[in-house]
């Protein structure tokens, strides 16, 4: 008692100091506790997709790219020289690169069941894809078929939905495949009539603790926009091949802005 007065504390008001430290680390020890079962629980969930061994990066390109006639071309050259690359085994690209934080939606609903008047579509995800997209990243075709070269721009307009779409919209994956959805066009904001010739696995795009939202994929041989992003699996460390990709890029156009 003598100390703590000549301290000038006195046990009246040590007590309740002692007890505000230990509810503290109470609260910190719980806080640490849940933290931690998060982020296990985060590290078993399983994405949709195999990110080992894959790199993944933009093209960032300038404006005369930026039309079907030019830019395909344009994409399909690099991805004949990545494709070269030694230790490369496939390549595609998406408009949006997974969890990345961005991430196009329209409105789709069945063309057999239109609309109510004044009633608007259900809201999915979107995205454009092209090459060996699905394959790179082993995101498994569960029903129906991938894009082909034969999807182009004058034939029939095509969509492969994932597995969370075809459920709430067919009840039954495999009972999606040729049926027809109709979707607000991302170009000229028209309805739009679309075949679904395949079903891909869920793939978490927003972020792992977030459930798959109804998504579906259009060539980009048919909705073609920029800037891509390119997805190239390798055998060994993607990063050994970072500097053969920039140096194709540089390559195949001196002018490409150095956006990696």
């Amino acid at each position: 008692m003598a100390a703590d007065r000549a301290c000038g504390v006195s046990r009246s008001l040590r007590d309740p100091l002692v007890s505000v430290q230990v509810a503290l680390a109470v609260v910190l020890g719980i806080g640490a506790t849940l933290m931690l079962r998060s982020l296990w629980n985060l590290q078993h969930v399983d994405p949709g997709f195999t990110p080992a061994n894959v790199l993944t990066f933009r093209l960032q390109t300038t404006s005369k790219y930026r039309a079907l006639t030019n830019g395909l071309p344009y994409l399909e050259r690099m991805r004949e020289r990545v494709a070269a690359i030694p230790g490369v085994v496939e390549v595609g690209f998406a408009g949006h690169l997974l969890m990345s934080g961005y991430s196009w939606t329209t409105s789709a609903h069945r063309a057999d069941r239109p609309l109510a008047p004044g009633t608007q579509a259900p809201t999915v995800g979107w995205r454009f894809v092209h090459g060996d997209y699905f394959r790179t990243l082993r995101i498994p075709l569960e029903s129906g078929r991938p894009f082909s070269n034969a999807d182009v721009s004058k034939s029939a307009q095509v969509a492969i939905v994932n597995e969370t779409l075809a459920r709430q919209y067919f009840d039954d994956p495999s009972a999606a495949v040729r049926q027809r959805l109709i979707v607000t066009s991302g170009r000229s904001g028209a309805d739009e009539p679309l075949e679904i010739v395949g079903v891909v696995g869920d793939v978490r795009h927003r972020s792992l603790d977030q459930p798959p939202m109804p998504e579906l994929f259009r060539p980009l041989t048919q909705t073609f926009m920029f800037p891509m992003a390119m997805v190239a699996r390798t055998l060994g460390p993607p990063e050994q091949i970072a500097a053969a990709v920039r140096q194709a890029a540089f390559e195949i156009d001196p002018c490409r802005p150095r956006a990696w």
